[in-house]
């Protein structure tokens, strides 16, 4: 089956990216990472799998999963199965979040109008280097915007929940598996960053 690369489909995987309106900040305290996290276990779970992802000032990343159709349909009223439009449906999914954490944040800053950028950015993963590169990407990320020194330490990425034991939503194994094994996913992210402006080059989509 084509996949559009401008939709959500079952069983793709995508780099989904969003940053704040004229880059205000996202974040002010440290709740607000972990807030931030929260509301996405609440939305987010039932349709797709989480890889990777970080969070940074301004904006964030994920390397996502959409579940198998199989998966999905269960989620739906039975008069909603025929013909469902899952791209519609993680879009949905994925705005509720934006929305939760918007009027929470506008609440504490005691600011009002849109927070995030729309439409949000997100990239098909075509192929395993793709895949490979948007993993390191999004980990070495926090040196590539200077907020800290060591990626491996910063706090609000998933790197050091994968190398972890404690349980986690991500799908950990399965990440660390295909890099093959703990101490590989370790080396190839200790090769120097080569991080141009446009990182991987993303690319606006109309939502």
């Amino acid at each position: 089956m084509k996949t559009n690369l401008d939709r959500f489909s079952p069983g793709c995987f995508y780099h989904v990216f969003n940053r704040t309106n004229n880059r205000e900040p996202l974040f002010k305290k440290p709740e607000n990472y972990r807030y931030f996290l929260e509301l996405y276990k609440t939305y987010l779970p039932p349709w797709i799998d989480t890889y990777a992802y970080c969070l940074i000032v301004n904006h964030f990343h994920l390397l996502v999963r959409v579940k198998e159709e199989k998966d999905l349909l269960p989620l739906l009223k039975e008069e909603d199965r025929t013909s469902p439009d899952f791209h519609e449906l993680i879009r949905q999914q994925l705005r509720k979040w934006f929305i939760a954490y918007s009027k929470a944040f506008n609440k504490q800053e005691k600011r009002y109008g849109n927070l995030f950028q729309r439409p949000f950015k997100r990239t098909l993963i075509q192929n395993e280097g793709y895949y490979a590169h948007a993993v390191f990407y999004i980990h070495v990320n926090p040196v590539k915007h200077k907020v800290a020194a060591d990626f491996q330490n910063y706090p609000y990425s998933s790197y050091q929940s994968l190398l972890s034991d404690k349980p986690t939503l991500l799908k950990r194994q399965e990440l660390l598996d295909w890099f093959g094994g703990r101490d590989a996913f370790i080396k190839f992210h200790q090769r120097p960053p080569q991080l141009g402006e446009d990182g991987l080059g993303f690319y606006d989509v109309v939502e």
